[in-house]
């Protein structure tokens, strides 16, 4: 028997991703403290422990809740926070949603307009209104002082990130839907306007002790540094082959201005090896195979007037009653 295989998931050649263990971070310059508009993103691989307990996987180098942080949370799932200098309160998105992983995480925020927003592989899970104290001014995120940290905050050691992280990128202006989507599975296109650093964990070579530079590629000469807090602290660095896949071949997004018409389409004809076999298949709703969510079950492999969200598809032979693995494919919003 032949198993069914989706020929549409590409290898995105990321390079190398960097993977920490223990109590290992990379410290980096502060870049956000002060700033009233911003984008954060990277790749992150995730697991359930992750979840469990709340991996901080970037932060702007304050503790828990008193900075920038975006990070996985074990009650509140893909969680974003912001917290404005001389504001008692914090601006905050708690998405609830786990995915598991290889994802790209962004997190963007513009003071003057209040908008903070919250995307997973490309498509907007969560937002949120946060002016800070006094929406009259730009007061800009709470000052943490001159570090930032991937894979941990400022408790060094508690709540630590363990796991692989690629294509950590700041910018200082909140990137719109058309960007994050363009640069999702082309870490080294995207726009360059406005971006303070990009590690891509690259061409570093084996050089993984306490102390060594990680490049930042954009030219701002913002390199971060591998670092263990306290002597003798257990933790380890490495650099490992990115296992970054991207499927977005047979995917339209969303440019519908009527939220009851939505025009987001998924077409997978011609996508499953071998071509030409009698296939039917099997959408469900979210990101989890589930009969409960089962949404559209056809034999064309076309999906029209889909919504913004994640959808997972398990394709059938229904000759050899032979399937694929899930495949789970998003759609988003793009202006017109």
């Amino acid at each position: 028997e032949v198993i069914p295989t989706y020929n549409i998931v590409n290898q995105v050649d990321a390079g190398n991703a960097l993977q920490v263990l223990g109590k290992a971070i990379v410290n980096m310059p502060q870049l956000i403290s002060g700033t009233s508009e911003f984008t954060v993103s990277y790749w992150v691989e995730i697991s359930s422990d992750n979840y469990v307990n709340d991996h901080r996987i970037f932060s702007s180098g304050g503790k828990n809740e008193s900075q920038m942080m975006l990070w996985t949370s074990d009650e509140f799932g893909i969680s974003f926070v912001i917290k404005a200098d001389g504001d008692s309160d914090v601006g905050k998105i708690n998405t609830f949603y786990k995915p598991t992983g290889w994802v790209q995480l962004t997190g963007t925020w513009n003071e003057a307009t209040g908008e903070m927003k919250l995307y997973a592989n490309g498509v907007k899970i969560g937002e949120a209104t946060y002016f800070g104290d006094d929406p009259t001014i730009l007061e800009g995120v709470v000052d943490n002082g001159p570090d930032m940290y991937i894979a941990g905050d400022g408790n060094f050691g508690v709540n630590k990130f363990e796991g692989r992280i690629d294509e950590v990128k700041i910018y200082n202006r909140a990137l719109d839907e058309t960007e994050i989507l363009t640069e999702l599975c082309d870490p080294a296109g995207g726009s360059t306007s406005g971006l303070l650093v990009h590690y891509n964990f690259n061409d570093i070579g084996l050089n993984t002790t306490q102390g060594s530079t990680v490049p930042d590629v954009s030219g701002n000469g913002n390199d971060g540094t591998l670092a263990k807090p306290g002597a003798g602290s257990p933790g380890s660095w490495d650099y490992v082959t990115s296992g970054i896949q991207c499927p977005l071949a047979g995917m339209v997004n969303n440019t519908s201005c009527d939220p009851a018409n939505p025009n987001g389409e998924i077409d997978l004809t011609g996508a499953v090896d071998p071509i030409g076999a009698n296939y039917e298949y099997t959408v469900y709703e979210g990101t989890e195979v589930d009969p409960d969510t089962t949404i559209i079950v056809n034999t064309t492999g076309i999906f029209s007037n889909l919504q913004d969200g994640f959808y997972t598809i398990v394709t059938t032979d229904v000759d050899s009653d032979c399937s694929t693995d899930p495949l789970t494919l998003a759609i988003a919003t793009l202006s017109e």
